[in-house]
């Protein structure tokens, strides 16, 4: 009886280390948490924002600012300037905050994109309430789709744009915050709408404060780069940024905190150091060397709490097949690079599709493009040997030319396509 329980714990133990394996053969190499950092490529960082700003701009380059901005922020400047920050809360000290006032007091921009505005800054922007209401917090609702659009139709016409929250790839549902109707009224220097969320709740306005301006965003969400894979969200995020001034732009990576360390902030309650940067568990997660760690420790510890319990094992469910989202991956690294004009890369993205669709199609071994695979392959696709061997001559030329051209990459895109409408 002992032998067999030790083979079968032997069994069960290689069973969760392949599926293990597998799982992190299968596991991301990037982040799908919204921390909005600006050097990101995770789908919620903010690298494509940031260059789509110095172009819009005509920047050489941002300045970036990784202390208080009471300390980095210059408030005597040449030119009108512009402060920038995204990200869920805003975390300002006093001098942070009089140091942001004095600036734009000066002629100077501000664009805050974030889901918790500070209290103490907004009452200063705010402070004479609509039908003595003073200010509290943004409003918020649930859903996985919303339409967001710009005020004026005459400057913005077609403005309407559509977004939603994806976690591993899977639509979730979202809170998209937005400030409530009561805070606007007909008062001088009060909050304006600029712009709505389902055509009815304000998520982005203005509100004058000296000789310049605030802008207050509440979907930061928009301005990733996920969202600025689409035209259409990099048309949304050129309307936004036309409100900015042509000078420089002082964007603060420093003063970013989590919605929840916002929150206590608001309240004030001090926030847990946890809340303003990753959790370990979140780290450990997020390197495939320590989750294989984690998964494997937390698979032995069932494993000893099964065979130490004194009743029988229960029917070991079928787990479903994993699926492959390769393909799709790819897909969305080809766009990345249509977007980027790296023609180079997105050719050969896309012989990677061909030589997928032909092992998948035909069982055929790709490793090798020759002449023997050419001609197996014309034979079974019913596509003349010439055609063939034409994709693999651009191809191999494509993989060592230093520079790829727009009208290469056409030309290899029409031989795929009439390969793939033709073959048998």
């Amino acid at each position: 009886m002992s032998r067999q329980r030790n083979i079968l714990f032997l069994g069960l133990a290689i069973l969760i280390a392949v599926l293990l394996f597998l799982l992190s053969k299968q596991q991301s190499n990037y982040s799908w948490d919204p921390h909005y950092e600006q050097n990101s490529k995770d789908p919620y960082g903010t690298l494509f924002f940031s260059e789509l700003v110095q172009q819009s701009l005509s920047l050489d380059t941002l300045q970036l600012l990784s202390e208080d901005i009471s300390n980095a922020l210059p408030i005597d400047t040449t030119t009108a300037s512009n402060y920038l920050f995204i990200g869920e809360g805003l975390n300002f000290s006093e001098a942070d905050e009089s140091q942001l006032l004095d600036f734009v007091a000066e002629g100077n921009t501000a664009f805050i994109a974030c889901r918790v505005l500070p209290n103490t800054l907004m009452e200063e922007l705010y402070p004479l309430p609509c039908d003595s209401m003073y200010w509290y917090r943004l409003s918020s609702f649930g859903d996985t789709l919303v339409e967001m659009s710009l005020k004026h139709p005459d400057l913005y016409p077609d403005s309407s744009f559509y977004y939603e929250f994806y976690y591993q790839k899977k639509q979730r549902s979202y809170n998209w915050q937005y400030i409530s109707h009561i805070y606007f009224c007909e008062q001088e220097n009060g909050l304006v709408s600029l712009g709505q969320i389902n055509e009815e709740k304000t998520n982005f306005a203005s509100v004058k404060y000296g000789e310049g301006t605030f802008y207050i965003h509440t979907t930061p969400l928009a301005f990733t780069n996920l969202h600025l894979l689409s035209p259409e969200g990099v048309t949304y995020s050129q309307l936004i940024l036309s409100h900015l001034n042509t000078g420089p732009v002082y964007w603060d990576e420093n003063s970013r905190i989590t919605e929840d360390a916002g929150e206590l902030l608001n309240n004030n309650q001090p926030p847990n150091k946890l809340l303003n940067s990753k959790s370990p568990l979140q780290f450990i997660l997020n390197q495939p060397a320590l989750a294989w760690a984690w998964y494997l420790l937390l698979a032995m510890g069932l494993l000893f709490l099964i065979f130490r319990a004194k009743r029988k094992q229960r029917v070991i469910p079928v787990l479903e097949p994993n699926k492959n989202t390769s393909l799709q991956f790819v897909s969305t690294i080809g766009r990345l690079y249509f977007m980027q004009s790296n023609h180079k890369q997105l050719a050969l993205q896309k012989m990677k599709l061909l030589q997928v669709f032909i092992r998948e199609k035909y069982n055929f071994n790709t490793r090798e493009l020759d002449d023997q695979l050419a001609n197996k392959l014309a034979v079974r696709s019913e596509i003349p040997l010439e055609h063939i061997q034409q994709i693999f001559t651009i191809y191999q030329n494509i993989k060592t030319a230093t520079f790829v051209s727009e009208n290469t990459l056409i030309q290899f895109h029409k031989v795929l396509e009439n390969f793939y409408q033709n073959c048998k």
